[in-house]
């Protein structure tokens, strides 16, 4: 019998519909996964449907994270999904340990590391709310193993992959048995469709969600306003050293006019921190160099920020995207995962520039045309909203096939809708 007339719709399966998990590292503060968030939500919004906000963990009390985010374990433990939602990023590699690594506060990831090994799968069992080894992806939980059943359709959108492929064997193995139990996926670089289609896994290509916020800010600065902007993570400047860094830096004449403004694009373990960006203040302001370090950690003031920056210098990927965007000319230093979505999408802008090449790469991004960076800048946000709505409306198809009930159909959202400022 076909699933559309086994079927029976009724109040309930109408409710469970409507509810669609959005699967993110919105436990920990990091730019891009929050506003990998808000594209998301912008695109998928309709009346009547109920976008929830999950993550591994609860997020801890003082990190900067969207308003409520609960445990994907207990809201698809206490109700059915109809769809469980991956929003993007680097997801491809992270267990729910590595996860709990880059969000737990330092005290207790020291306390977790010091557990005996027996104890640990037990302890991160209980922060997680599930058994780790029924999730080998943090951000990608198995709806087979909840409440929600075997009807949740799985959508991966915006994924990098990459880091599979340095994984153990043992490792890659159950995640890519997972990512086969995935029917609707999307990666963001070349390098991940290459690894999917080496392993039987279809997958889709497209740029970053992220690149669908133009034009859905408003009150954004003059371009070419605001100082040249610097992100270095914490672990690229224990490799390269401060002054490696800074020396190439401080001779540009354009950085000599305008100065630096130092930001971080995520505080969380493993990414960047105020400490060292005060360590790098106190190198420019002793080359004679104007600096301010950019406290500010609201998603949209940081896209603001960067809009209009002169130029933006970063190991970020999601900072080289929103600079892509909005046509601000861009360097990006040797990150592995910003060098291979560079070279699928945007590699007429420096990127894997080594410290020494550094002001060499940032006259030829200031010497750009901003027109062909502009129309660049809109032709992959519609690439990624195109995207993006074909899983959408490919999710639909399979909700109606799986529950019986149909939901109201996607169609492209209009740039006027309201910005996402002041959004929680």
């Amino acid at each position: 019998m076909d699933l559309r007339e086994r079927a029976k719709p009724d109040p309930q399966s109408r409710e469970e519909v409507q509810r669609w998990a959005l699967v993110g590292a919105y436990e920990r503060d990091n730019m891009g996964d929050f506003l990998l968030l808000r594209a998301t939500e912008l695109l998928l919004a309709r009346p009547g449907r109920n976008l929830v906000r999950t993550a591994p963990f609860t997020p801890a009390p003082g990190v900067m994270a969207p308003e409520r985010v609960v445990r994907w374990s207990d809201e698809l433990s206490a109700r059915p999904a109809a769809v469980v939602w991956t929003v993007g990023g680097a997801v491809g590699a992270v267990s729910p340990q590595r996860a709990w690594s880059m969000s737990a506060p330092p005290a207790a990831w020291s306390s977790f590391r010091a557990t005996p090994p027996d104890e640990r799968r037990s302890l991160l069992a209980d922060l997680l709310g599930a058994d780790p080894a029924e999730h080998p992806l943090a951000y990608a939980p198995d709806p087979r193993a909840l409440l929600c059943g075997a009807r949740a359709v799985r959508v991966m959108n915006s994924a990098d992959l990459t880091a599979l492929g340095v994984l153990p064997p043992r490792s890659a193995r159950g995640i890519l048995e997972d990512l086969h139990r995935i029917p609707l996926i999307s990666v963001r670089d070349a390098d991940s469709q290459a690894l999917c289609r080496e392993h039987g896994i279809a997958a889709d290509l497209a740029p970053d969600m992220v690149h669908t916020l133009l034009g859905k800010v408003r009150d954004l600065p003059a371009p070419r306003s605001l100082p040249v902007l610097l992100q270095v993570s914490d672990a690229h400047l224990s490799r390269v050293g401060a002054d490696a860094l800074l020396d190439p830096l401080a001779s540009s004449p354009t950085v000599s006019q305008t100065g630096v403004a130092i930001m971080c694009a995520g505080t969380a373990s493993g990414h960047d921190s105020f400490e060292k960006a005060e360590e790098l203040a106190a190198g420019l302001t002793e080359r004679k160099i104007g600096v301010t370090i950019v406290r500010e950690r609201q998603p949209e003031a940081l896209l603001r920020l960067i809009a209009g920056s002169t130029a933006v210098v970063a190991t970020s990927l999601h900072l080289r995207i929103l600079a892509c965007a909005h046509a601000v000319p861009r360097v990006s230093l040797p990150i592995a995962k910003v060098t291979c979505y560079a070279r699928t999408w945007d590699d007429r802008m420096p990127f894997d520039v080594a410290a020494p090449d550094l002001a060499e790469a940032l006259d030829v991004a200031l010497a750009a045309g901003p027109t062909d960076q502009q129309d660049l800048g809109r032709q992959l946000a519609d690439m990624a909203e195109r995207s993006a709505l074909a899983l959408a409306q490919r999710a639909e198809e399979m909700c109606q096939d799986r529950w019986g009930v149909s939901a109201p159909a996607f169609s492209k959202p209009s740039l006027s809708e309201p910005s996402i400022a002041g959004r929680a």
